[in-house]
């Protein structure tokens, strides 16, 4: 009993010591931060001076009446719906045509790494390229169009605000779709084999298959896919916002990430950004948890 009352405390011991070091990194980098921020958040302060001023829950007020707030979360909510409509589809589509067509091994693996590419490009990049295809005179879309005898509808894609959204969306979309795909892949290929045959004898179609098999069989991965959509379209996707249009024109394509750092290191109004962040931290925490309790569903093959 001793031996074993020891045995079970050196092993505590153990796991003690070595979970030690990242939790007391995660406390000190993200816990300690929210905590702060959220102290932050009751104060009117520019975040380059020591001078702040208490004005306890203002700040929130304030972002209730704020057009722009209102807008970026507009714009947000724009962004994640159209994300996960394209991203899933094409990302799916392409996941089957490469787990269940003849397509050889060697073509499988270019394609993969051709929708896969995007991935590993820097945001700096993908800005540039796309920047290029939108360009009002030179870019490829303008072009285009000119050539086909369109030139009437031709537009300055990312300076206008009937269109800037509506350009945006493609680009973080691109972006996104090889790692899903490859997600996708990977759950597909986890599929029985016996599953599919049973189905042809039954004389399911490919169609058949796709819902009462496939769908169901990924389920979790697509779930997954949609909750990591969500959440990197509310953390990242200021990045291409600020590096193709820097939220203009007039503030048309702002969206919550990017009027943070518009309103912390060009208003120096650190205070407000921070009581955004908050709310931003929030609005996540429950879009998360309401998108995950509504997909938690167990479907039977």
């Amino acid at each position: 009993m001793k031996f074993s009352s020891r045995k079970n405390f050196a092993r505590n011991v153990f796991i003690v010591v070595f979970l030690f070091p990242a939790l007391a990194g995660y406390c000190m980098f993200t816990i300690y931060p929210m905590i702060k921020g959220m102290y932050y958040s009751f104060f009117q302060w520019s975040g380059v001076t020591s001078t702040m001023k208490f004005i306890g829950i203002q700040n929130y007020k304030d972002l209730l009446t704020d057009p722009y707030v209102i807008g970026a979360f507009k714009n947000e909510f724009t962004i994640i719906f159209w994300k996960i409509i394209l991203i899933i589809s094409i990302s799916l589509f392409f996941a089957i045509a490469m787990t269940r067509s003849k397509l050889g091994k060697n073509e499988k693996s270019f394609y993969r790494i051709i929708f896969f590419f995007p991935n590993i490009l820097s945001v700096i990049i993908i800005a540039n390229i796309w920047s290029f295809i939108y360009h009002p005179t030179n870019g490829v879309i303008n072009v285009a169009l000119e050539k086909f005898g369109l030139g009437n509808l031709t537009h300055a894609w990312l300076g206008e605000p009937e269109t800037v959204i509506g350009a945006i969306i493609p680009v973080v979309s691109w972006a996104g779709i090889g790692l899903f795909m490859i997600i996708f892949i990977a759950a597909i290929k986890g599929i029985a084999d016996e599953l599919f045959d049973s189905a042809l004898i039954d004389g399911a179609g490919e169609w058949r298959q796709l819902i009462s098999i496939v769908l169901p069989m990924i389920w979790e991965q697509i779930k997954f896919s949609v909750v990591t959509i969500i959440i990197t379209t509310f953390g990242t996707t200021f990045i291409i916002i600020l590096a193709m249009t820097q939220g203009g024109p007039n503030n048309a394509s702002q969206v919550v990430g990017s009027y943070i750092y518009d309103q912390t290191f060009k208003q120096y109004h650190a205070g407000y950004a921070i009581s955004l962040g908050v709310v931003l931290f929030i609005v996540v925490l429950a879009i998360t948890g309401i998108t995950n309790k509504l997909m938690n569903r167990e479907i039977d093959v």
